[in-house]
């Protein structure tokens, strides 16, 4: 199968240094400076090769998601224990002449 590819430059104001990459689009309305376009030729892979990568993809994708759920998680429970831990004041027992009967 063939693929057309977009190489471009951007330019790194911070850093002054150029970095490139590849895209599958024109990125120049994205502030990048198309350099040429290439076409090549991919192998395609097979369907169980396919869903094989796929798959794998997704449970990386999975366990990042997991990830950043567990560290949300753990920091909002920070924040109730936080809240629970307050420093917590005994009222004095009542007056006696403060009680009804």
């Amino acid at each position: 199968m063939k693929i057309k590819v977009f190489i471009h430059a951007q330019y790194n104001e911070y850093e002054k240094t150029f970095s490139y990459s590849a895209h599958y689009c024109d990125m120049e309305e994205y502030g990048y400076t198309l350099l040429e376009t290439r076409e090549l030729e991919v192998k395609e892979p097979s369907y169980e090769a396919l869903v094989n990568r796929t798959v794998k993809a997704l449970r990386k994708k999975q366990e990042k998601v997991l990830a950043v759920a567990q560290s949300e998680y753990q920091r909002v429970q920070n924040t109730v224990d936080a809240l629970l831990c307050l420093e917590h004041k005994v009222a004095p027992p009542p007056a006696e002449e403060e009680i009804p009967f």
